[in-house]
């Protein structure tokens, strides 16, 4: 994880401020395509620990504090089939589109696409957190 920002006594109510991603050049550049993973903040106030990770926030008041692993994750694997999806779909397109069939290319474009952005939107959607107490 790369650590982004850090901060001790910010303000009166929190004690600890952490923010940071994760590294590697994968990341960098899914990053710079608007890809990536939101960054992910722990942050330390008198009462409570709450870790956020883009929209989701989890508070952990200190009594009920034991033992803490936290992160997240989003699902690559659909990324990854979008992307074959889309460029098995237009390949397979083109190889119709020769052939003469407009029809049935046009009708493959439409059903690999959309199912092509829906393992996209998937991606997009679906992040499963992972905490452990």
């Amino acid at each position: 994880m790369i650590l982004k920002y850090f901060s001790v006594k910010p303000d009166e109510s929190t004690i600890l401020d952490i923010q940071g991603e994760s590294i590697g050049l994968i990341k960098w550049l899914m990053s710079k395509l608007g890809l990536s993973d939101p960054p992910y903040s722990l942050v330390v106030t008198k009462d409570y620990f709450c870790t956020i990770a883009g929209q989701t926030k989890n508070y952990l008041p200190f009594q009920e504090l034991h033992d803490f692993l936290g992160g997240y994750k989003t699902k690559k694997l659909f990324l990854f089939r979008a992307s074959l999806g889309a460029f098995i779909t237009v390949f397979v397109f083109l190889g119709t589109l020769f052939d003469g069939a407009f029809g049935p290319a046009i009708t493959l474009l439409i059903f690999g696409g959309g199912i092509s952005f829906l393992f996209y939107w998937l991606y997009k959607k679906i992040r499963a957190n992972v905490y452990s107490f």
